[in-house]
């Protein structure tokens, strides 16, 4: 497992949105579910400061923090290919 850490910066499209929908749309490897998981955790801040609620509202010139631990899949990094 590697730590990964994304920073956003909100603009003026994403006034008004929700964190969880936010993220979502910013980060393609995490599932809606993934991603309140990792608020309810404590992993997510908003402006350096910590968020637990998916539904906060978003203003422009915020900045998103999010932490997480993304899992490698030994599977996928060692695969054979076969050549035709």
């Amino acid at each position: 497992m590697k730590n990964k850490t994304i920073k956003i910066l909100t603009k003026i499209d994403d006034v008004g949105k929700r964190l969880d929908i936010l993220l979502n749309e910013n980060i393609n490897e995490l599932t809606r579910s993934n991603i309140k998981n990792v608020i309810k955790s404590k992993q997510v801040k908003v402006n350096n400061k910590i968020v637990t609620s998916q539904s906060t509202k978003i203003k422009e010139g915020n900045i998103v923090e999010l932490n997480y631990e993304k899992k490698t899949d030994e599977k996928t990094t060692k695969r054979k290919f076969k050549i035709i």
